[in-house]
């Protein structure tokens, strides 16, 4: 995000944190099973979940403006409270 990519990723704890979804990156649905068990490649969910991401991956390479736009928001307003500036500032008591 801070180079200014769209992220696409997982909608789970942490990456759900940092991304929200359509405005600094896509994010791929939850499967109705936790993400361990869906991503592995014996899981009845793999293959839509693998198709579903690249989809995004298509729709983030074709969609020129829409990716210029999450990209831009994505280095601004998606790393706000996130920078190394932040994470010491936290560090040092008042």
């Amino acid at each position: 995000m801070a180079s200014g990519l769209p992220v696409i990723g997982l909608d789970a704890e942490g990456t759900r944190d940092l991304v929200t979804d359509n405005e600094t990156g896509y994010l791929l649905p939850q499967p109705p099973c936790d993400w361990s068990t869906a991503c592995q490649r014996s899981s009845p969910h793999f293959r839509q979940l693998a198709t579903h991401y690249a989809q995004l991956l298509t729709k983030a390479c074709e969609s020129h403006g829409d990716r210029e736009e999450m990209g831009r928001r994505a280095s601004t307003d998606g790393i706000k409270g996130y920078t190394w500036w932040d994470a010491m500032e936290v560090c040092i008591l008042p």
